[in-house]
């Protein structure tokens, strides 16, 4: 843990006197908690005696971390996108935080996004996307900010022991009575290497509700290999009705691209399905499970610790490790049905974290099949969908065939 003094500095942009009496709170409860704190607000006559440009530049400097309070014309400004002559003082913070970033290789923990409302995560600027972001809407969210702050957060690991070895057993070596000519090529030839990584794998729920063979999906295999070829698709939904195959596409997918592949690629791997939690009105509305599952498969101490939303965002960074493909199958229980005035949202909120937090950094992949369309995440330009068609004639009676279905004339 860091024994250095923090120092806060917060940037933000003027959206009216209700947002400027949120920051100036923020910055009062930061300084009654013992950190201090840097604000425009505090200096006195509202004008430093060096002027504004270089008391930006002295505080920034000075900052061990500086909150970015995002909003929509916070983003504006902080690119670079405002009308002359407005909003000086962000665009000005905005070029020194990225040249900042820039010179760090994008390896800081210097710049933390802060958010007042959640629909305000679409704001976050480009080069602080990387950096976990806090939605001040609760006092343990406070007390996460504070921690992150004072680099005390997360679990302190237990002390590495000592290993365990033991004695491997052994066992006799085969005899052959003679040695073919192909036995002798392959002996000679040597170990077939495939891969340079070592794959982590869960064990597939695909396979229960997916046929084992496809037909007439040819042009979405080849979407599904180009969104995961593609650095900027972090997620590709698939949508369509039920029965049309969407469960039996990503299972061939997986199978035919990656396990028979021996994974080229992928790091780790882990699906789920949520057809087990109901359809209509019986639907559930709770991706625990799920999390719980998922947070212990990608390695996090206590699965079950925090809320929803601190889970989704701790799942999230964990996925974002390493280029992981992650397959969501049949999400629509844990949605809005049609009809609804939310028809497509998450219920979820750690399931909408999640997703979210995907949309806006993931060297990986996130696949999603659901009948409904996610509306939480529509607005991301990383986030791809494409709804199925029914099947080509052709194919309809190839698959007819395969389940030995035939007309009355045979």
């Amino acid at each position: 843990m860091s024994e250095q003094t923090p120092c806060v500095f917060i940037s933000y942009s003027h959206d009216g006197e209700a947002h400027r009496s949120r920051v100036l709170e923020l910055a009062q409860r930061l300084r009654k908690d013992g950190v201090p704190t840097l604000l425009d607000r505090f200096v006195p006559n509202q004008s430093p005696p060096e002027g504004w440009p270089r008391w930006m530049l002295d505080g920034l400097d000075k900052a061990t971390h500086v909150l970015c309070v995002c909003t929509e014309t916070y983003y504006r400004r902080f690119r670079g996108h405002e009308v002359p002559s407005v909003g000086k003082g962000v665009d000005w913070e905005g070029a020194i935080i990225t040249n900042e970033l820039y010179d760090a290789r994008s390896v800081s923990q210097k710049f933390i996004p802060i958010l007042f409302d959640r629909r305000d995560e679409q704001f976050i600027p480009e080069p602080l996307r990387g950096q976990t972001f806090y939605i001040l809407n609760s006092e343990s969210i406070y007390d996460s900010l504070y921690n992150a702050i004072l680099d005390q957060g997360g679990i302190e690991p237990h002390p590495v022991g000592v290993l365990r070895r033991k004695q491997r057993p052994t066992a006799a070596p085969s005899t052959f009575d003679h040695e073919s000519a192909d036995t002798r090529a392959a002996a000679l030839a040597g170990p077939s290497i495939t891969s340079g990584h070592t794959t982590q794998i869960a064990t597939t729920q695909l396979s229960r509700h997916a046929s084992r063979v496809l037909f007439g999906r040819d042009a979405e295999l080849e979407l599904l290999d180009a969104a995961w070829a593609d650095s900027k698709t972090h997620i590709q939904t698939l949508i369509a009705w039920g029965g049309a195959g969407k469960t039996s596409l990503v299972f061939h997918w997986v199978q035919t691209r990656f396990a028979t592949q021996n994974w080229p690629g992928v790091v780790r791997y882990f699906d789920w399905s949520f057809y087990s939690q109901g359809t209509g009105e019986s639907r559930q509305t709770s991706a625990d499970l799920f999390i719980n599952k998922a947070l212990e498969f990608f390695g996090d101490p206590e699965p079950t610790a925090g809320s929803g939303t601190e889970r989704g965002e701790r799942l999230a960074g964990l996925v974002r490790q390493q280029r992981t493909l992650l397959v969501l199958d049949g999400i629509e229980p844990l949605q809005y049905p049609p009809g609804d005035p939310q028809a497509g949202r998450l219920k979820d909120p750690g399931l909408e974290t999640l997703l979210k937090a995907l949309a806006f950094s993931n060297p990986g992949l996130l696949l999603v099949t659901s009948r409904e369309s996610l509306t939480d995440i529509e607005s991301f330009a990383t986030a791809a969908e494409k709804k199925l068609d029914r099947l080509p004639v052709a194919a309809g009676v190839q698959l007819l065939r395969h389940l030995h279905v035939y007309s009355a004339e045979g």
